[in-house]
């Protein structure tokens, strides 16, 4: 790879830290759980009926949240670090913190970084290998 390599993997931990580290705080200053989005409840959990049309749901209904999270209310602190990102897509769809973004980009970065390290090394040693077996003698 380049004279740049291990810089780059430098950032790309520098970026999975940063993450970790904000997604801790907000856990630590909310009890040990994580906040998330009231939106969350109407976005994640969709009852339907036999038919598969939706159900109304009353807004006293209780909406259970998995383990280690807690619904955003005026008590709740660092809200902006909370799981307030809706995303998407096919694979991942729902909310997200700044911190769980910071640690997918610095995931899939550390990845690629792996995934280009590991061709260029087999490259060289095949490359290596090919020379060492095609050397010709001029006279």
């Amino acid at each position: 790879m380049g004279k740049y390599s291990f810089e780059y993997l430098i950032i790309v931990i520098l970026v999975l830290l940063l993450g970790i580290v904000l997604n801790f705080l907000v856990v630590a200053f909310n009890g040990m759980q994580m906040p998330t989005s009231l939106d969350y409840a109407d976005d994640c959990f969709t009852l339907v009926d036999t038919e598969g049309n939706p159900v109304e749901i009353p807004s006293e209904t209780v909406v259970p949240l998995p383990p280690g999270r807690v619904f955003m209310d005026s008590n709740t602190r660092l809200k902006a670090l909370g799981d307030i990102i809706y995303i998407e897509n096919l694979a991942f769809d729902g909310y997200y913190s700044a911190g769980d973004i910071l640690i997918e980009l610095g995931t899939i970065n550390l990845l690629v970084w792996l995934l280009i390290r590991l061709f260029t090394s087999a490259g060289r040693i095949y490359s290596s290998r090919n020379h060492l077996n095609n050397r010709h003698a001029y006279i």
